[in-house]
């Protein structure tokens, strides 16, 4: 018996999960010193009530994924079944340089004030029975933050959805994926690719605030006619996008994996990365893109060699995606770990 439980607000959720058989709708108080002493005070005794419930059901065990408002979930606190928790980040703003998670003062000073849930997350880690972590990197920050060991169950791709089509042809499309906040390093990628706006026009795809977009726009200053904005894309909107780029833009700052660089490779289309967090560990430098320092001429050279070429490491990165990284060696790992 397989049951799954979810924790979210009522304004998150975008589509029905037919997986879901338990939803928890919560309304957290309005504003945002409010909402965060409601984390404190109230949503323990939702976890706790939730808890209560699964643990009626004596399940063998119970996987853990990280909750909206704290990462590391109050129930691991409660649950009496072993827990095995998949861990694809720590709360990054506590732990990395807070000039990339903040764009202003007023960014900081909410981090300062949510400084509590990083104690939170802290100490709740600590009931997992188990860490699965997905990549390399994850795992030693991990390591160095936690003081846990932990497994690598890599994400993969569905080879058979995201490939290519020869009906759907290449245009003067750069990609560049991922909220619009700063840590996403849609930034970097402008201005590295600023002489090539014209000749390329780079779509920035991701949900943000208005304030990031402006601040976006300002940083192409004239060419920023030649910078798209797309959110809100479906499924087949998306897949058609990476298939008309002719490359993938990641300047994200320490991605802990980077599931778009596979999404990108398995469509045919190859990835230029800089070389931090989990990034380097889903392309092959040179045969399926590039990986690169964070140094903007260095980076502009990588694209111009993957534009140069990119029809042979495209059909490179499809056939390597194909072979290691299809969704089927997911299926198998989670297997052999439930065994």
């Amino acid at each position: 018996q397989v049951e799954q439980y979810t924790i979210t607000e009522p304004s998150v959720v975008k589509s029905v999960d037919p997986y879901d058989d338990h939803k928890i709708f919560v309304k957290p108080w309005v504003g945002f010193i409010q909402r965060l002493v409601w984390i404190h005070i109230v949503l323990p005794s939702i976890h706790q009530k939730l808890a209560t419930e699964i643990n009626q059901k004596k399940f063998d065990f119970v996987i853990v994924t990280h909750d909206y408002f704290t990462k590391s979930p109050y129930i691991c606190r409660y649950i009496k079944s072993k827990k095995y928790y998949l861990l694809h980040e720590p709360q990054r703003e506590f732990y990395e340089n807070f000039k990339i998670h903040c764009l202003d003062v007023k960014d900081l000073i909410a981090n300062i004030l949510r400084f509590p849930i990083k104690l939170l997350e802290t100490q709740n880690t600590k009931f997992m029975d188990k860490i699965y972590v997905n990549s390399k990197y994850s795992q030693g920050i991990i390591k160095k933050i936690f003081n846990r060991e932990s497994t690598i169950i890599y994400p993969r791709v569905d080879t058979k959805y995201f490939c290519p089509n020869k009906k759907v042809k290449k245009e003067n499309l750069i990609l560049s994926i991922g909220g619009l906040s700063k840590v996403k390093g849609h930034d970097f990628v402008i201005k590295s690719l600023y002489e090539l706006l014209g000749d390329y026009t780079l779509v920035i795809v991701g949900e943000g605030r208005n304030k990031d977009r402006e601040y976006l726009k300002k940083l192409a200053s004239n060419k920023n006619k030649f910078i798209r904005f797309e959110s809100n894309m479906s499924d087949h909107e998306m897949l058609n996008l990476y298939r008309k780029s002719v490359l993938l833009c990641i300047g994200a700052h320490l991605e802990p994996f980077g599931l778009t660089s596979l999404e990108a490779q398995s469509s045919g289309t190859p990835v230029v990365g800089v070389a931090e967090g989990g990034i380097p560990e889903t392309i092959i430098n040179g045969e399926t893109g590039y990986t690169v320092p964070r140094e903007s001429t260095i980076f502009l050279e990588a694209v111009k060699k993957t534009i140069a070429n990119y029809h042979h490491l495209g059909r490179k990165a499809r056939l390597v995606m194909r072979r290691n990284w299809d969704v089927k060696r997911l299926v198998n790992d989670i297997s052999t770990i439930l065994r």
